[in-house]
């Protein structure tokens, strides 16, 4: 029988598939008893905390094979993308620098993209990750990225953790509208040439979309 599942801090859509079984994450979100979570969470990639997905009984697939051999079967275990954009104090692009990403026991080097850009699959179950670049090292949390729209904070998580991954000094990102938070919110929207108000509005959501990229 299908199953319910409740969405937890740090998990994404192709975690929750690994967690299950599945191989592809589509199979779970296109799922038409998910139909009412996919209209709240356009982007596969952003999914709130407390969110319920129902999770498809997994279809057997049965194989006929020659006795007496040697069969070799491959199970194609489900991916993460992670995509990073760097950018220094001045919001330019951090182009062209060597650099060297480990999630759990891979580990990737390269070479920012001549627009900052870091973009690697990983695997699904992975939470962190560590960026070292310029002789310092960094950890990333996977998966910690709320959405701002729809959920049961009214967005301030997920505009909390923009501002932080911006350069704004929020506190913790904690869902709650604190003074550290009205003050980076504050600042941003002085930064931006928008009316200094330090409220979660549709302009404030936008204009964070459009410097953020999601």
């Amino acid at each position: 029988m299908p199953t319910e599942h409740v969405v937890q801090q740090g998990e994404c859509l192709s975690s929750i598939a690994h967690k299950y079984g599945f191989s592809n994450y589509e199979k779970i979100y296109n799922h038409p008893d998910n139909a009412e979570f996919k209209q709240a969470r356009p982007d596969p990639n952003l999914i709130f905390p407390g969110d319920r997905i129902t999770i498809p009984d997994k279809v057997v697939k049965a194989f006929s094979c020659a006795t007496g051999q040697t069969h070799r079967f491959v199970v194609k275990l489900p991916k993460r993308k992670l995509q990073l954009k760097l950018l220094d104090t001045a919001g330019e692009p951090i182009a062209d620098i060597p650099y060297i990403l480990t999630a759990g026991s891979q580990t990737f080097e390269g070479s920012t993209s001549s627009d900052g850009k870091i973009e690697h699959d990983i695997p699904a179950k992975e939470q962190r990750a560590t960026l070292t670049m310029n002789g310092t090292k960094r950890v990333l949390r996977i998966g910690h990225l709320n959405p701002i729209k729809d959920t049961e904070d009214e967005g301030i998580s997920g505009v909390q953790s923009r501002l932080k991954n911006l350069g704004y000094s929020v506190g913790a990102v904690d869902g709650k509208m604190g003074p550290s938070t009205r003050a980076a919110i504050q600042a941003f929207q002085s930064d931006n040439e928008m009316t200094v108000d330090g409220e979660v509005n549709d302009t404030l959501i936008a204009k964070l979309q459009e410097k953020y990229g999601s």
